[in-house]
């Protein structure tokens, strides 16, 4: 059977069907010369290069007969009536060479036959005419023809082949000349024709093609009568031919090429001879449709190629290009055969082994194949044959440890072949009742297996059927008796002993033969369970996972813990829907699916991390994508076998083989908004381009990798670094579309894999500079920044002027207005001070208030030029009157409020003779309420008022009365420190509840007592380390400490600490301390 894979005809881009040469060039692009134009070809399309008359660049002629590549990369093209063409790639140009009249160092002729080029670097040209030497450096070249009756000139002028031997000597084969030899030091020729006999002959004088293999002998391709194989060591000849039995295809040789591995292809007018080159046999490979006598599709090979993957190129006459890839014909394939050979149908439903060299295959409609594994050879066992299998449905096989080989059909029943019987035993009876044992209970077996007992267990639409050997009667388990559904697809006995049952649509069961108990795992609403509850096949690994493939995943079932891991499409399945399990030496699991292929599916080491998936499709040898369930088996050699719809592969995981080359991929094509971007050369070789901005704003790449094999998987990553942050996921698209690219460098970069996934790394590459509009180049920056910068100079300049007017106008005033303010501040001040000397005047003399209180201190400090404190002292009727009083705000405000209650405590005092504290205190307060229009009646509400300390002094009596508003007395006796509170009002402010009435409190005092007055100013003054306030308790710590001092020296520590703690603060309030001893 012919296996290549790709056809390339017209169809699919190929300029014509007959093509009569194929190279592949050093970048791996595969060009095909044929008689209407030269085709390169990627793998996806054709770039096809004709003759333009118009055009002196473009090709000679569109007769291509022979093409050729140098050291340098250029294409030698040789053409059926144009001469010879070369052709640059970089500079896409092509340049002619022809005969020139009688210049007998032009080509003797214009067609171009064959081209070979020597370690010399001579190029040799076979024309209609002659030989030509041809020297690359002048264009000129020398020439050797016949000249009849000199037996030392050409043979014949037709020169149809060349090749080049080990010891540099060149073979010449010509169309009616036979074979020549050229002596390079001579210049002449040695003959070898048909008449000269078997030692130096052969047999055609019409010699098509030479080839010199590694091992140093010449084969010698002939019109029609075979293959000469010449050895010049011995010269002796050995010759093939299609009559000999060899298995020659043709004797119409057409080309002669020697693959990697050593193998020799022989093209021939009726398909390809592929010969051993060690023991010299042939295979003939043809099409199928080449068996049949209908000649019309005979392949007619023209001319063949091995490119650098190994993959075998056969151009042919009328057919396109055909294709052997070695890499893809991965799986053997068997299927029924056109001629009645092969399967007995392609519609396979299960496999068995019944020997190592024997494998029965069941068919739907068509019974059992028997495959005999060491000869390809197949034989039938049909419904109603002479083995009596009376069913032709087979949906599942089993070889029990006796020998008996089961049978199970769809819709007919189980049956069984003793190992010493020919004919088959029905176990279904002809009508379904209820069974007494003897029989199954239904007449579809889904699956077949048997347990460590030796009992075989048949899967139903009914349940479970098992069968015991020993007493040969069925049990059934069905839904009536514990199992969770009675549609069971598949059946697998585990190590453990236990029997796994999956289910059409509850899940698995596992079934304890011991026990009888029966565990379920079904799919969970939480997701925690089955991924689906069809499973359709079981296995388990070497880790005693359990592995189901199921109608919606696989799933891994761990035993132990009960846990499920389920794996879909999103880690890598081609497909959710998945039929058959089988695991290989090599710790894999071969999936079958409904319709996307097969899969090789390698489980992580670790329990969490992700598989390696690889997928295989009918591109890659399967029988075709879609395959059925039952139908896999592992046999006992390792090899794996999986049935479909049309037919069944078979293969051993380890022989696989992998697509191993690297693709060269280039950058093909760059287009900026939607036109070719026209280059100096061609964009694969170019590795620097500059565009203007314009053209970034749509940029497209088309790329291209070099692997033949299967070029629609080739995968295919993007990169442009300055744009890109990352690769651009991984697909089969060979285009990268930019848009918006801004001024700047930026390097984008391809990498692509092969069908295999086997990734060129290294990648192709090119640098781009956009260069960016006027406005955002640096030259425009510079002088936005020098224009913005010259603006702010001038604007500040402008600016600077205009205020220095201004402030020499705004000078003027400021001064006017400071002289004015000095002015007025002067006046001012001078009216404070004046205000000061008229409250210090009205304040009692200390020296007054000492002729009758001998050992006290008055510590006052107002905080601005006035005070809001002030004391004050009477004497009336042998009575000392002393008070402090702290008026409502300080400076002037509080020096208005002490003036009314300086004069009010005088008119209550001095004039009306009110002696008792609390009730100057009550007149005091009415006196300010009314100074004040304060109260209910009065329309001026004000808050002003004062909290007053006062005490009246009888010395004789040593008694003291004491009325306090919001202020309190400090008394220090022979018992310690006594507070005594004065009332919880103040004098003045606006009265809302009841008339206030002061309270009077009499302390007896005995000498050595004291009592202090004060205002809240000092206690209240911020200071010391942290900026906190003096506060009562540090005050009353400091009166006790100084208790001992003489008054007078009390009142400069005061004053001292005052100081002290202030620090840096500034004053908050009045001061006023009153301190007396007894």
């Amino acid at each position: 059977v012919w296996a290549q894979e790709i056809t390339l005809k017209q169809l699919e881009g190929l300029s014509q069907s007959v093509v009569n040469c194929i190279i592949q060039d050093h970048k791996g692009f595969m060009w095909f010369g044929t008689q209407s134009g030269l085709n390169r070809y990627d793998g996806y399309s054709f770039t096809i290069y004709k003759s333009n008359p118009l055009d002196s660049n473009s090709l000679s002629h569109n007769f291509v007969n022979c093409i050729l590549e140098d050291e340098n990369g250029i294409l030698w093209i040789g053409t059926d009536g144009g001469g010879l063409n070369t052709y640059n790639p970089v500079t896409g140009v092509f340049r002619n060479y022809r005969k020139q009249g009688k210049n007998l160092k032009s080509l003797p002729g214009d067609q171009v036959k064959t081209l070979l080029l020597d370690t010399d670097g001579v190029l040799w040209v076979g024309t209609n005419n002659g030989l030509f030497a041809f020297d690359r450096a002048t264009g000129t070249g020398q020439r050797y023809q016949n000249r009849e009756g000199d037996r030392t000139t050409l043979s014949h002028d037709r020169v149809t082949c060349l090749a080049l031997d080990k010891q540099n000597e060149l073979w010449v084969g010509t169309e009616k000349g036979g074979l020549n030899r050229f002596n390079r030091k001579s210049g002449t020729f040695d003959h070898f024709f048909l008449d000269e006999g078997n030692s130096k002959g052969i047999y055609s004088n019409w010699v098509t093609s030479l080839l010199v293999d590694t091992k140093g002998e010449l084969w010698i391709g002939n019109m029609a009568t075979g293959l000469n194989i010449f050895d010049p060591k011995t010269q002796q000849t050995r010759t093939f031919t299609e009559k000999d039995g060899s298995g020659l295809c043709d004797e119409r040789i057409s080309q002669v090429v020697q693959s990697r591995n050593g193998e020799m292809w022989i093209g021939t007018g009726n398909g390809v001879t592929l010969m051993d080159p060690v023991s010299r046999t042939m295979k003939c490979i043809r099409e199928e449709s080449d068996a049949s006598a209908d000649t019309t599709n005979l392949i007619k090979v023209k001319s063949l190629y091995e490119d650098n993957a190994g993959n075998v190129w056969i151009g042919t006459s009328g057919q396109g290009v055909k294709v052997y890839l070695r890499t893809k014909h991965k799986f053997e394939v068997f299927r029924k055969a056109g001629n009645g050979g092969g399967l007995s149908g392609n519609m396979v439903m299960c496999f068995q082994e019944i020997d190592p060299n024997t494998v029965w295959v069941g068919t739907l409609d068509n019974g059992i194949t028997v495959w005999d594994r060491t000869r390809d050879a197949f034989s039938w066992i049909v419904k109603d044959g002479p083995e009596e299998l009376a069913h032709g449905s087979i949906i599942s096989l089993l070889k029990d440890s006796r020998g008996v080989i089961w049978v199970g059909s769809y819709g007919g029943g189980l049956f069984s072949r003793l190992p010493n019987e020919k004919k088959f035993r029905n176990h279904t009876p002809k009508k379904l009742t209820t069974s007494n044992g003897d029989y199954v209970n239904n007449k579809t077996i889904l699956c077949l297996a048997e347990d460590d007992k030796g009992k075989v267990w048949a899967g139903t639409f009914n349940g479970i059927n098992i069968y015991d050997p020993k007493t040969q009667k069925f049990t059934y388990l069905t839904r009536e008796n514990g199992l969770s559904d009675n549609v069971v697809y598949s059946i697998y006995p585990a190590r453990s002993g236990k029997i796994w049952i999956g289910t059409l649509g509850s899940g698995v069961d596992v079934y304890d033969p011991t026990t009888g108990d029966i565990v379920n795992y079904a799919k969970a609403e939480q997701g925690k369970g089955l991924s689906d509850n069809s499973v359709f096949s079981i296995i388990e690994d070497d880790k005693g996972f359990i592995w189901l493939a199921t109608g919606n995943g696989l799933n891994r079932i761990d035993p132990i813990n009960k846990e499920v891991t389920p794996f879909y499409e999103v880690h890598g399945l081609p497909s959710n829907f998945l039929l058959g399990l089988e695991s290989d030496d090599q710790g894999n699991i071969w999936i079958s699916t409904v319709d996307k292929g097969l899969v090789r599916f390698t489980p992580a080491p670790g329990k969490d991390g992700n598989p390696e998936i690889k997928v295989y499709d009918k591109d890659d040898g399967l029988q075709d994508n879609e395959f059925n369930q039952g139908a896999y088996a592992r046999l006992s050699d390792g090899e794996i076998i999986f049935g479909g719809i049309k037919g069944f592969n078979s293969f051993y995981p380890s022989n696989l083989i992998e697509n191993n080359h690297i693709p060269p991929v280039y950058i093909k094509s760059i287009n900026v908004l939607g036109r070719k971007l026209e280059t100096d050369s061609a964009a694969m070789v170019k590795h620097y381009i500059e565009l203007d901005w314009r053209d970034a704003y749509y940029l497209y790449f088309e790329v291209v990798g070099l692997d033949y094999v299967d070029p629609m998987k080739n995968q295919y990553r993007f990169k442009l670094e300055g744009f890109d942050a990352d690769w651009r996921p991984e697909g089969g698209k060979r285009f990268a579309e930019y848009t918006n690219v801004k001024g700047g460098h930026y390097t984008f970069r391809v990498q692509a894999s092969n069908s295999d996934g086997l990734w060129n790394e290294e990648g192709a590459s090119i640098q781009i500079y956009v260069q960016p509009p006027f406005w955002e180049t640096e030259w425009f920056y510079a002088l936005c920044i020098i224009a913005f910068l010259g603006g702010i100079f001038a604007f500040i300049q402008i600016r600077t002027r205009k205020i220095q007017k201004e402030k020499k106008v705004l000078e003027g005033k400021v001064a006017e207005r400071t002289r004015e303010l000095a002015q007025k501040n002067k006046d001012i001040t001078s009216s404070i001070i004046y205000a000061q000397r008229i409250q210090e005047a009205i304040l009692p003399s200390k020296s007054y208030i000492h002729q009758y209180i001998t050992d006290a201190f008055i510590l006052y400090r107002p905080k601005d030029i006035v005070s809001g404190d002030f004391y004050w002292f009477a004497r009336r009727d042998g009575l000392n009157i002393i008070a402090a009083v702290d008026c409502t705000g300080h400076g002037v405000p509080g020096a208005f409020m002490s003036m009314i209650g300086h004069n009010l405590l005088n008119q209550i005092v001095i004039e009306n003779g009110i002696t008792r504290p609390s009730e100057i205190l009550n007149r005091l307060n009415a006196g300010v309420q009314k100074a004040l229009q304060q109260g209910h009646a009065n329309q001026v509400e004000t808050s002003d008022g004062m909290d007053v300390a006062i005490c009246c002094i009888n010395a004789e009596e040593m008694e003291v009365q004491f009325a306090g508003a919001f202020r309190p007395l400090y008394y220090f006796g022979k018992d310690g420190f006594q507070l005594i509170q004065g009332n919880k009002f103040p004098i003045g402010g606006v009265q809302m509840d009841e008339a206030r009435v002061f309270s009077n409190q009499k302390i007896k005092v005995a000498a050595g007592d004291r009592i202090y007055l004060f205002s809240d100013g000092y206690t209240d003054q911020f200071g010391g380390e942290r900026g906190k306030k003096f506060m009562t308790k540090r005050f009353r710590e400091l009166l006790e400490h100084a208790g001992d001092r003489p008054m007078n020296e009390q009142g400069k520590l005061l004053e001292d600490k005052f100081e002290e703690w202030r620090g840096e603060e500034e004053q908050v309030d009045d001061v006023l301390v009153i301190g007396i001893r007894f």
